[in-house]
Formats: structure tokens, sequence, C-alpha cells
């Protein structure tokens, strides 16, 4: 957000302060956050009224607009165009933050709704005014463009698909820690690099199996995100031998160049393997146990 743009709201929060007022015992005088529910109701109230159910002004060209106010009166003179320089962030670069959000509320039975709600407004430093765009269908552009990044991390099998938690909650598989474990790592806040499409996994996804060449590698990259009783790792040898071996074809496959229909497919149907695997629902109870969440929130630097 520029300077002018900042100005701009400035004068409008304080503008709107001044002309609406919340009155009730949970309503703090100097909160905006009702006076902004209130606005929004206000305005599908008149666009039921008046049968608008299009967006002339999109938020593009309105911040590209100005804002004046005089003797009470606000003006606002508009732009006619939407030429900016900040974009929303991608479906694509929101999957990594959402697989360390998911780590780190690992415990957490949170609805998807809620989820989402709180992801977004851990994620506010990093997103831009035109994430909080509403769209043409009616939701908060970060909020659909969330649902699309979890979408497609499911399709992969990065988030469990299992009766338990389809549609109802995201939940990492054993192939989701093992990326969110190597993200968490980062010194530095994950980058945004505006990856095209909404379909493709995040580089950062795919080359997270490069560093991983055995399967002491594999229960290494684990451990980094537990407490120091790893006894897990003994107890399921078998089973994790096995989630290392389909792991192993599943990032092979995740970065042969098939076209994406394929590679959906086909690592999807790896991880289920894994999920079928007899003990691996034991694992994943013992592994939350042992999952450390407090040291992991001390080494992240994504402030979620």
């Amino acid at each position: 957000m520029n300077e002018r743009q900042k100005y701009m709201l400035g004068e409008l929060e304080l503008f709107l302060k001044e002309k609406i007022k919340c009155a009730g015992k949970e309503y703090r005088k100097d909160d905006i956050k009702p006076v902004i529910d209130v606005l929004e109701c206000m305005a599908d109230m008149l666009r039921y009224r008046h049968n608008y159910v299009d967006k002339t002004i999109s938020l593009g060209r309105f911040i590209n607009g100005t804002i004046s106010v005089d003797s009470g009166v606000l003006t606002y003179n508009d732009a006619s165009h939407s030429s900016i320089s900040i974009h929303p962030m991608k479906p694509g670069d929101i999957q990594p933050h959402l697989l360390v959000y998911l780590l780190l509320h690992y415990h957490d039975r949170y609805t998807i709704l809620d989820t989402i709600n709180d992801f977004v407004r851990k994620l506010q430093p990093q997103l831009s005014i035109l994430d909080f765009e509403k769209t043409g269908t009616g939701v908060t552009r970060c909020k659909t463009n969330t649902r699309f990044a979890a979408n497609v991390l499911r399709n992969h099998g990065l988030l469990k698909n299992s009766t338990n938690e389809h549609y109802k909650t995201w939940k990492l598989s054993i192939a989701g820690l093992v990326v969110a474990a190597d993200l968490v790592m980062m010194k530095t806040p994950l980058p945004i690099t505006n990856m095209p499409g909404s379909t493709t996994l995040h580089h950062q996804i795919r080359e997270s199996w490069k560093e991983i060449h055995c399967y002491e590698k594999f229960v290494c990259r684990l451990e980094t995100i537990c407490n120091k009783e790893l006894d897990i790792f003994e107890n399921f040898r078998e089973v994790l031998l096995f989630a290392y071996s389909r792991l192993d074809k599943y990032w092979e496959v995740i970065n042969s160049g098939r076209n994406k229909k394929e590679v959906a497919e086909r690592s999807r149907g790896l991880i289920m393997e894994i999920e079928n695997c007899q003990g691996i629902e034991k694992f994943y109870e013992e592994f939350s146990i042992k999952l450390n969440i407090v040291d992991v929130l001390k080494r992240t630097a994504t402030g979620f």
C-alpha cells in the first residue's frame, strides 16, 4: 500500500467513524469493525432494493481514484481504470503457507471455515488490498484462493482424504508433514512468486524431497518437528519403510513433467497406498503426541 492509498484510507476511516455510530455494550467506541459490518449490510440491502448484482467499480479501480472530505461531504473521484502494481496472492503461493499453518495447528480440530478465517487473519501482513476484494462469486478473494490451494494439496495427497477429514477439516498426510517440516526450517518468510495457474504444486513442495537420499534422512526430517523421545520411529519402522518407498516414487511423479491430471492421479494413488497401510493411523496418533509445536513455533518465520 503506497502513501496515497494509506492517506485515502485514513480519511475514509475518520469520516465513517464520525458519521456512523454502533450502539451496544459489545461495541467499543473507536472500533471500526462493526462500522465495516454495518456498511456491508447496508450495501447488500441496497443491492437487493435496486436489483443490482453486478459490480461496476472494482477495488483496483477504486484505490486508483481519490477521496476528499469537504464540509462533511465525502467525494469519490473515479479513476475510470485499474492500472495498479499490486496483485492478490495466487493459490499456488498460498500452498506452502497453508502447509506450515496446518502443521502449527495440527492438534486443533477447526472446521474448514474456522481454519480459513484464522489462516487469513494470520497471513494478512503478506496479503494485499486486492486479496480482500469480494469477487463475482461474492466471496473474499483470499478465502476462495485458500480453498483452491487446499484442493490442489488434497488432489496431490498432501492433505488427508479419509472419511473423517474430507470436507470437514484439513489434516496433513505424511507427505504434507514431510513438506511442512522442511518449510519451517527456513529462516526467512516464505517468498511470494506470483506463480501462474491454480492447479500446479508450488516449486518448494516439488523440491522438498531433494535432500532426502535414504530412509534415515526421511526419518531425520520428521524428527526435526518432534520432541526428544523418538522411540516412535523404531516402533513404526516397518510402516515408515513402506511409506518411504512410496514417497520416493511420489516425488518422482510430481517432478516427472507429465500432464497435470495424470500427475495428480498417480501421486494421490501413491499416498492412498500409505493411508491404507496397516498401522499408519496408529502412527499418526503417536506422532501427534510426539509433535513439538512449541519448538516448531520458535523456529518458523511465518508468523503463524
